[in-house]
């Protein structure tokens, strides 16, 4: 048995009497015959009958059968996770962020900002950072930190949400942005004002508005559990958007 990876997916060889094992790490069984599976990465790398996966965490599951190549790159996986898990749990933070007159961070709220910093700079494009706190420790607040730390790069900024918060989100921006920003409260049947700087939308209507072909720097689902249904049409109209970068609380 090994584990090994051929353009860009992890492939564990076996025999069927230990087809449990890639089984219980979450691996898919191919059949590049018989498979249906709608943007199969498999098919795409012109392989047959295999177990499979693209993702790093289920082949991690068997690293003991992997071969050098494929054991230290999820060794440096493992660890750079060890160390994002390390940074999440921060409880505070000396980083330096922009905050109204009269206004203060709590320390965790600042260590919350350097993480998420963290996680956009590491990549590009299309990166996603979830913000997990638990209820009543400011993420909203976090989220405008960290807007106030790189104004330059949040610019157009949709924030999705369930109606009840709309208004919510509304005065804790202007309360808590050091710079001003044109924002737009979006209800059922108003148009979106292309001049604004933010937008504040409620799930239930998100889809009948045109925002994937807008250039948004950053998108933020709040109550993101209202998309955690794949097949439902809200998530779909949300999982469709561009942006640059995505942020879920």
């Amino acid at each position: 048995m090994e584990l090994i990876k051929e353009n860009g997916i992890y492939i564990f060889e076996s025999t069927y009497e230990n087809r449990d094992i890639p089984k219980g790490a979450g691996f898919w069984w191919h059949n590049n015959i018989t498979c249906y599976r709608k943007n199969c990465a498999a098919c795409k790398a012109d392989i047959g009958k295999v177990w499979w996966t693209a993702d790093p965490d289920k082949a991690a599951e068997l690293i003991e059968y992997a071969d050098s190549d494929v054991r230290q790159e999820l060794e440096e996986i493992i660890a750079a996770k060890k160390v994002k898990k390390q940074q999440s749990r921060a409880k505070t933070s000396d980083l330096e962020i922009p905050v109204p007159v009269g206004l203060e961070y709590y320390p965790f709220q600042k260590a919350g900002i350097e993480f998420m910093t963290n996680q956009f700079s590491e990549d590009n494009g299309d990166l996603g950072v979830l913000l997990g706190d638990s209820l009543g420790l400011g993420k909203t607040i976090q989220t405008l930190g960290l807007i106030n730390f790189a104004p330059d790069e949040f610019k157009k900024i949709l924030i999705i949400c369930p109606a009840s918060l709309k208004i919510n989100w509304q005065r804790e921006a202007e309360r808590w942005l050091v710079n001003e920003y044109k924002i737009q409260i979006i209800n059922a049947g108003d148009k979106v004002n292309e001049t604004a700087d933010i937008w504040i939308i409620n799930y239930d209507i998100v889809k009948r508005y045109d925002f994937q072909n807008m250039d948004i720097d950053l998108l933020i689902a709040d109550e993101c559990t209202f998309v955690k249904n794949s097949k439902a049409q809200r998530s779909k109209a949300v999982y469709a958007l561009r942006s640059k970068y995505k942020l879920f609380l």
